[in-house]
């Protein structure tokens, strides 16, 4: 069944196609391939809400589209993906970072407002005892302290 995305779940996914923009140069990607990234990094919830990575990566497969694996893999926490993959932290690839770290800085209205505002609204919605939030939460202070990814909001 299809459903339509919410509001605030389009500017969210618009939020951090623009933020991938902006910030692609720190890790030396491309701009435009990055923002096309951010904007679809959600399209899955066109199925729903649960497993909207995975049906957001099979939609972006059927249409050619060829970082459909990040769109599958942008709800995992590190360690599953490193598992999965059998790789260490140096291997993740920059473009997931750089996802993991957009998804976890925008909130629902597009903003950028860094990961402890983002957290504590997804708190708010969702409760700090739920499995989203304890991941979140968790996935952020791994790319603060693997990585020295900042909390805050981006500057440039």
């Amino acid at each position: 069944m299809t459903t339509l995305i919410p509001q605030d779940r389009i500017l969210h996914m618009h939020g951090v196609a623009e933020y991938m923009y902006r910030e692609a140069g720190k890790y030396q990607l491309d701009p435009e391939r990055m923002y096309l990234l951010g904007l679809l990094h959600d399209v899955g919830y066109l199925q729903g809400t649960e497993g909207h990575e995975e049906a957001g990566a099979k939609m972006a497969e059927e249409a050619g589209y060829k970082d459909a694996d990040l769109i599958r893999w942008h709800g995992a926490m590190p360690e599953a993906y490193m598992q999965a993959k059998g790789c260490d932290p140096s291997a993740i690839p920059k473009e997931l970072l750089l996802l993991w770290e957009a998804d976890l800085k925008v909130d629902h209205n597009g903003k950028d407002v860094g990961f402890q505002k983002r957290l504590e609204e997804i708190a708010k919605s969702l409760g700090k005892e739920s499995k989203a939030y304890q991941e979140c939460a968790r996935k952020a202070e791994w790319l603060m302290k693997q990585y020295g990814i900042s909390s805050t909001q981006s500057t440039t």
